[in-house]
């Protein structure tokens, strides 16, 4: 204990107290970011503070992302002089004018300015907090921690679900415990309109939600925690083979198959950059976990798997697998049409939906205005030529350098674990959009990436065990 501490120690004790905030917020994001959480105590907020127009000012992490940027100001924005001197700097360039172009882009013209601007200022949001984790992150076995157990509890949720065909009251639950945290649990009846589901024979099977808006945000989550998981499995530790079983037996109930197609990349990514020595005795113990499970689920839910590939016939008067597939064919349509008007400054970030809904008002098809169900030409249609380039530039830039801190051995396997998660992401991106339209898939996204990159002077580059 200092009795009398210098003005050195005084200030590295400061810096030291707010990153540790930073750092202690950050982990809450990582691990909540997942959820539809919109907690009622924010709505009673003053109008003034949180503008309808804002939404995502009402997600239940926000708070927690202002602190952690708060916190990283006052640690006086600790690390931001070592990225100035790092290849990091030409990554976080990038996705900076991406944040700007997307608000500078859009004008009086556009259809729905305040959907625009609220899009924009969420992006502005994300990309700080992105900033924030590439100059001073937490250490990344930290993070990891959080993602796979972010992925046990949804998981846990999603399968309690799956086994009642419905709510398994979570609101209840943290209403009872007196938490206060009021996390929402959406109303999930399979019989309903508009709920999610796989039907065989006529039985409508309610797909997972969790505590997400929809079953493939719920896959991405698990998705993103099971590459987080293998950093555990490949140094050898036991308890990564349950984490591994409990987490892929969630996913496979969410019936995602983009998802499953994005976690394939993600292995193939982990054990490709990893350098995991024994090699191939790693792949077989890693294949047969997966074909255990995979198998015994197969078993208990083969008719609906058959559905889902295609092999087998729904049963019902209207085909939901039909459906969905010529509802996002319609979209991809009507972006290629906008694009033909709005091809360098896009639509606006955020109003494609809104474009979507004003084609479809006089149209005979049963549809409503979405999104269109791939990242690359939603950023695309939305953000015009340039905005798109901007994106893309962070996407390759950050992935070559990843690839040349792996050829160099200098990239840590947790490293390896987290951009493998966002390597998964961007193809499950081709057939889905949340990475870039959800506020707290954003982060995860972003968020994961910049602690890949990260690269603190103590980061252990040693080669993975088994």
């Amino acid at each position: 204990m200092r009795i009398f501490p210098g003005k050195k120690s005084v200030l590295q004790d400061w810096i030291q107290l707010w990153t540790r905030i930073q750092w202690g917020t950050s982990l809450l994001i990582f691990f909540t970011a997942g959820w539809w959480w919109r907690p009622r105590w924010i709505f009673k907020w003053p109008g003034w503070l949180v503008d309808e127009r804002l939404f995502f000012l009402r997600y239940g992490f926000f708070p927690l992302l202002v602190l952690a940027l708060v916190a990283w100001a006052l640690t006086g924005f600790r690390g931001l002089r070592e990225l100035s001197a790092s290849g990091n700097l030409l990554w976080a360039t990038a996705l900076v004018f991406f944040g700007i172009w997307a608000r500078v882009s859009y004008g009086s013209d556009t259809l729905k300015p305040d959907v625009a601007l609220s899009a924009a200022s969420q992006l502005a949001a994300v990309v700080a907090f992105t900033l924030s984790l590439l100059c001073s992150a937490p250490p990344k076995q930290w993070v990891i921690t959080a993602l796979v157990a972010g992925m046990v509890f949804l998981a846990a949720v999603g399968i309690g679900q799956a086994a009642v065909q419905g709510n398994i009251n979570i609101r209840r639950i943290d209403d009872e415990l007196g938490l206060g945290l009021y996390i929402r649990e959406l109303t999930l009846n399979p019989q309903r309109s508009g709920v999610s589901v796989v039907q065989s024979e006529g039985v409508r099977f309610l797909r997972p939600y969790g505590l997400t808006a929809h079953p493939n945000l719920l896959a991405g989550v698990l998705v993103l925690g099971l590459c987080a998981s293998f950093a555990g499995w490949l140094r050898g530790r036991a308890f990564a083979v349950g984490l591994l079983a409990f987490g892929l037996w969630g996913l496979l109930l969410t019936f995602s198959r983009a998802a499953l197609g994005g976690l394939a990349i993600g292995v193939v990514v982990i054990f490709v950059l990893g350098r995991v020595r024994p090699a191939w005795q790693v792949i077989t113990r890693t294949a047969l976990l997966f074909a255990l499970v995979i198998l015994i689920f197969g078993l208990l839910y083969a008719p609906l798997l058959g559905v889902r590939s295609g092999f087998s016939d729904e049963g019902g008067r209207r085909s939901v697998e039909g459906m969905s597939t010529a509802a996002r064919q319609v979209y991809i349509e009507q972006a290629w049409e906008l694009l033909k008007t709005h091809q360098w400054r896009g639509v606006g970030i955020g109003v494609f939906p809104w474009e979507s809904a004003y084609l479809l008002v006089n149209d005979w098809r049963d549809l409503t205005g979405d999104n269109v169900h791939n990242i690359y030409l939603l950023v695309l249609v939305e953000t015009g030529i340039i905005g798109f380039i901007l994106y893309m530039e962070a996407i390759i830039g950050g992935t070559l350098l990843i690839l040349g801190r792996a050829w160099r051995r200098q990239l840590s396997l947790e490293s390896v674990c987290l951009f493998a998660g966002t390597a998964a992401w961007l193809a499950i991106g081709w057939f889905d959009h949340y990475p870039v339209t959800q506020m707290g898939y954003q982060i995860l996204f972003w968020g994961s990436f910049a602690v890949a990159l990260h690269q603190p002077r103590e980061e252990n580059f040693a080669t993975a065990p088994h």
